[in-house]
C-alpha cells in the first residue's frame, strides 16, 4: 500500500545502552510524533542524575530542537505526555510550570507518574506530539481539562479524583469520552473504580490521586474494528489507526507477553492492509523492575517487527495495569 511521505528526524540526538531501530521523530503531513525524549546524552550517560528540574530543562531543550529538525516550530507542540518519578506534588507542580514557561502557548500537559526508570538517576521522558495546524489559542478550557484543536485532531486530557469525575468534566467542557480514536487511563491505586473502559488501562505509583485520561479525538467518528481477538483494538478515522493489544496470561512472563502481543500486532496490520512501514509511533509500557535488563529483553523483541529507520518509541516501566495479569500493553499509531 501506498504511504504519505514520512520526514525523519534520526536516532541522534542521545544514546540507549542497546541497540536501538527506531526514530527520534517522523512527521507526515502537519503530524508529528516523537520517541520518549529522555535526559541522556550520545553516551546514554544520565544527564544530572536525580535533578527533576534540571532533566526537565534539559528534555524541553530537546524537544524544540527536535521539533526545529523536522520543520516545527514552539507554537505547534499540541500535547506533551510527561512521564516522571516526582517526588512530591510540589515537585510535580514545579515540573510541569516547566514546561509551561518553556512552551507558553499552552500545549496539552498530561503528567504521568512512574514507580522508576530503566537507567539509575533518570525521573523523567516525554512524549511530544505535533501538529502545524493548530488553532491559536491557549489550550486550558478548564481547571481539569485541556484541549488544543488542529484542522483535524482535538488533543485531549482531563483529571480528577474518580474516574466519573473525569468524564463529568470532559461532558462539561463539550469532550464526551466515548469512542476517542486514541484513549489511555492512569488510575490511582486508591480509586473506588473497579473496570476501565479499555484493556489498556495502568495503575499510577502508591500516594498517587486521582485518575487521568488521554484522547486523541478525530473530526472523523472513528471505526471501531472488531479483530476477533481478546483484548486487542483497532480504531480508524482517515488515515490513521490506533492499534492497542495486551495479553494477560499471568502464568507468562513478560518477555512472553511481549512476543505474543508482538504477532497479535503484526497480525492485525496484515489484516488491514498496512505494514509496520506505516507505523509512526510506538508507546509500551511494561511492568518490570528500575534495571536496563527489563527493558533491554521486551525492547529487542519489539524493536525486530520494526522497519528500519523505524517509528517514533517509547518503553518504559509502570506499576502494574488495571486488567490483572498484564505486564505489557503496545500501542500502535499507524498513518496510511
Amino acid at each position: 500500500m501506498d504511504m504519505q511521505a514520512r520526514q525523519i528526524v534520526p536516532f541522534d540526538v542521545f544514546g540507549m545502552r542497546d541497540d536501538v531501530r527506531v526514530s527520534t521523530m517522523v512527521r507526515v503531513g502537519d503530524k508529528g510524533w516523537t520517541c520518549g525524549l529522555c535526559p541522556l546524552d550520545r553516551q546514554a550517560r544520565v544527564v544530572s542524575p536525580g535533578d527533576l528540574g534540571a532533566q526537565a530543562v534539559f528534555v524541553a531543550d530537546m524537544i524544540a530542537a527536535v521539533f526545529a529538525r523536522a520543520g516545527f516550530g514552539a507554537n505547534d507542540v499540541a500535547k506533551l505526555v510527561i512521564y516522571h518519578a516526582a517526588s512530591s506534588k510540589q515537585e510535580t507542580q514545579a515540573l510541569l510550570a516547566s514546561f509551561q514557561r518553556r512552551f507558553p502557548k499552552g500545549p496539552v500537559l498530561v503528567p504521568v507518574a512512574v514507580p522508576y526508570f530503566y537507567y539509575a538517576g533518570m525521573l523523567l521522558e516525554v512524549d511530544a506530539y505535533a501538529d502545524a495546524s493548530l488553532l491559536p489559542r491557549a489550550g486550558s478550557v478548564s481547571g481539569s481539562v485541556q484541549a488544543r484543536q488542529g484542522q483535524d485532531l482535538t488533543y485531549v486530557a482531563a483529571s480528577a479524583e474518580t474516574r466519573e469525575g473525569v468524564y463529568d468534566a470532559l461532558k462539561t467542557a463539550g469532550f464526551p469520552p466515548f469512542n476517542p480514536l486514541l484513549q489511555n487511563e492512569f488510575w490511582a491505586e486508591h480509586t473506588g473504580d473497579t473496570q476501565p473502559l479499555s484493556h489498556s488501562g495502568v495503575m499510577l505509583p502508591a500516594g498517587s490521586d486521582g485518575h487521568v485520561v488521554d484522547l486523541l479525538l478525530s473530526d472523523q467518528c472513528p471505526v471501531v474494528h472488531d479483530d476477533a481477538q481478546p483484548f486487542m483494538s483497532v480504531r480508524a478515522a482517515g488515515d490513521l489507526l490506533v492499534f492497542t493489544a495486551s495479553h494477560p496470561e499471568p502464568d507468562l512472563s513478560l518477555v512472553d507477553q511481549t512476543r505474543a502481543v508482538m504477532r497479535q500486532l503484526d497480525a492485525g496490520l496484515s489484516r488491514h492492509g498496512l505494514t509496520w512501514a506505516h507505523v509512526v509511533k510506538v508507546s509500551a509500557p511494561y511492568v518490570g523492575g528500575g534495571t536496563e535488563d527489563d527493558l533491554h529483553q521486551n525492547l529487542k523483541i519489539r524493536h525486530s517487527y520494526h522497519v528500519r529507520p523505524g517509528p517514533a518509541s517509547t518503553g518504559l516501566p509502570v506499576r502494574a495495569f488495571v486488567q490483572t495479569g498484564t505486564r505489557i500493553c503496545v500501542q500502535l499509531l499507524a498513518h496510511r
